[in-house]
C-alpha cells in the first residue's frame, strides 16, 4: 500500500466518520443484514472483548484524519436467510468461524490496492484470532471485490441466494 497511508485499528474518534462513511457507501438497502441496529450500536461485535476488530486507512496528505477505507472482522452468528454451513451455529465449530464485514474503500481512492491491504490485514488478524475459517457475502455486480477475495484464497460457497430484493454470493477461506 502506497506510504501516504496508514492501515490501522479503530480509535473511538473514529466512530462518527466511520459510521458516516458506511452510510454514504450505501447504494442497497441493508435491511436483511439488520444494519441499522450495527450501525446503532457499532463499534459492537467488532470490538476485541467480542473477538472482533475494525480497520481504518488514513489519507496522511489530508489536513485531518480522513478515512478513506475500512473493513471489519467479528465472529460469525450466521447469513441472514440461509443456512449454508454444514454445523449448526452454536456448536464448536462456529466458534472457530469469523466474518469479514464492511469492506469499502471510497472510488478515488482505489486505484492504490487499499482493498488488497485490509483484506489481507483482516485475514491475518483473523488467524491470530485464533479462527480457522472466515466467510463473507458480497453482491454479484461487486465484480471487483469478488475478484479480489477470490484472488485472496476465497472459496465460492454453495449458491447464490436470490431472495426478493437482492442477489448474494457467499465465499469461505480456510485460515
Amino acid at each position: 500500500m502506497d506510504p501516504r497511508f496508514a492501515l490501522i485499528p479503530l480509535r473511538p474518534e473514529h466512530k462518527a466518520q466511520v459510521v458516516q462513511l458506511l452510510i454514504a457507501s450505501l447504494g442497497i438497502s441493508l435491511f436483511f443484514q439488520n444494519f441499522d441496529k450495527e450501525v446503532a450500536d457499532f463499534p459492537g461485535a467488532y470490538t476485541e472483548e467480542n473477538r472482533g476488530s475494525f480497520f481504518v486507512v488514513i489519507d496522511n496528505h489530508s489536513e485531518t484524519e480522513k478515512i478513506v477505507a475500512c473493513i471489519g472482522l467479528r465472529p460469525f452468528k450466521g447469513f441472514a436467510d440461509t443456512d449454508m454451513l454444514d454445523y449448526p451455529l452454536g456448536s464448536p465449530e462456529t466458534t472457530k468461524v469469523c466474518e469479514m464485514k464492511r469492506l469499502y474503500v471510497i472510488p478515488e481512492y482505489r486505484r492504490y490496492k487499499i482493498g488488497a491491504a485490509l483484506v489481507e490485514k483482516v485475514i491475518e488478524d483473523g488467524r491470530a484470532r485464533g479462527y480457522t475459517s472466515m466467510v463473507l457475502d458480497t453482491i454479484p455486480t461487486l465484480v471487483g471485490a469478488t475478484r479480489l477475495y477470490q484472488g485472496r484464497g476465497f472459496k465460492e460457497m454453495s449458491g447464490c441466494i436470490d431472495n426478493a430484493d437482492l442477489q448474494r454470493l457467499y465465499f469461505e477461506l480456510e485460515l
